[in-house]
């Protein structure tokens, strides 16, 4: 009791949420990728995968989880999702022109042809402006994935959500019950979530929460789906 004490104290609770808690670093997105695959029928792609891993990384060193900061969380996970997303676009698609040029025999005739019209410096710049196109609409289209997976912000936008909202949401009826209370506990979340539902169901123990709350996203999935507001088949 001593140790978690200590670590409540020295760690903010959205620090503590990545670590242990609710929005643990590698069961959280776990999750979501299974609720992805059962809102669009599809797994995530890569680039959408690594941005389901780092959405809510800017939890980190949240004093809370839903106040003025904790809301903000999105804009540090969609910079880091943007910058990771155009390095890895750059990246994949150098190594694919290399073994191409150097081991086939018409990248090698191309290769050719480069170097001995002597704009093989022209040709290069070409090709990375080519690249960097890629990996800027890669890096854009990561952003604001990350960005708008919190209705707050975008509405505050006044844009629509983004694909990865609905995951995030529906993730948690893919959590055992027991699993999240655990750490929702042990990060000390659980008494944020539960103040911030009094005016809804006033103030219950975690668990009752957790089963409201359950069931309140079950619910919106449902409604969602008679409405054709979600697209499993997409």
């Amino acid at each position: 009791m001593k140790i978690a004490s200590y670590i409540n104290r020295v760690l903010p609770v959205g620090s503590r949420s990545l670590l242990f808690g609710v929005h643990q670093f590698i069961w959280h997105p776990i999750t979501v990728a299974v609720a992805w695959r059962k809102l669009y029928g599809k797994w995530p792609t890569f680039l959408e995968s690594l941005c389901i891993v780092v959405h809510d990384w800017g939890y980190w060193g949240c004093p809370n989880m839903d106040g003025e900061q904790g809301k903000r969380h999105p804009v540090r996970g969609a910079c880091l999702a943007a910058t990771w997303a155009a390095r890895l676009v750059r990246w994949n698609r150098w190594a694919i022109l290399i073994p191409l040029l150097v081991l086939t025999k018409s990248g090698r005739l191309a290769l050719k042809d480069m170097i001995f019209e002597r704009e093989f410096k022209s040709y290069i710049s070409q090709i990375r402006a080519a690249f960097n196109e890629s990996a800027v609409k890669a890096a854009v289209n990561a952003y604001f994935l990350v960005l708008y997976h919190s209705r707050s912000l975008a509405k505050s936008d006044m844009k629509a959500p983004s694909r990865l909202c609905a995951p995030d949401k529906l993730c948690v009826l893919f959590d055992p019950h027991w699993f999240y209370w655990l750490r929702a506990t042990l990060s000390g979340e659980g008494r944020e979530f539960r103040q911030n539902a009094v005016g809804k169901i006033g103030l219950q123990s975690l668990s009752h929460w957790l089963y409201w709350y359950r069931n309140s996203i079950r619910k919106q999935y449902e409604t969602a789906r008679s409405l054709g507001g979600v697209d499993d088949k997409s």
